[in-house]
């Protein structure tokens, strides 16, 4: 199936808003302050969290975070993805085929999906700890 490249650089984010946002993302997750064992996946926009969903597996959290995007009909293309997880290649493909600029992570992610990042003009930002972060791709929709 082929992906279109994304080309929408009129979404931004503040580096501030970044490590703002990945707190709120990691805050919202009551069942990971309890147990530690879930993933958490949060759909934002340059302000605030939309939606925050978690899952014990990383790939199911971005899976329910999409389907309720899908359900409450909720536009993509200006958004921006957080998750708590190591970044794949299937997540930055599923991420990337709805128009998501912007993909941040805490933790890192994998060779191929910063290839796919790169290659598909997706923002990639990940080991987002603090006030540090590693900028992979496309690092012009960060102001």
């Amino acid at each position: 199936m082929e992906i279109s490249i994304i080309n929408n650089d009129n979404v931004y984010i503040h580096v501030d808003k970044i490590y703002d946002l990945m707190m709120d993302n990691l805050g919202y997750s009551k069942t990971f302050k309890l147990t530690g064992g879930t993933h958490c996946a949060a759909l934002c926009d340059e302000d605030k969290v939309i939606s925050i969903c978690e899952d014990v597996a990383r790939h199911n959290a971005v899976d329910k975070l999409i389907g309720e995007a899908f359900i409450k009909n909720i536009y993509l293309k200006d958004k921006i993805i957080f998750v708590s997880s190591r970044v794949s290649f299937e997540m930055v493909y599923k991420i990337a085929r709805l128009g998501v600029p912007i993909i941040i992570s805490k933790s890192a992610p994998t060779s191929l999906s910063i290839e796919f990042a790169k290659a598909l003009n997706v923002t990639l930002i990940g080991f987002v700890r603090g006030e540090r972060m590693n900028v992979y791709t496309n690092p012009q929709r960060i102001i």
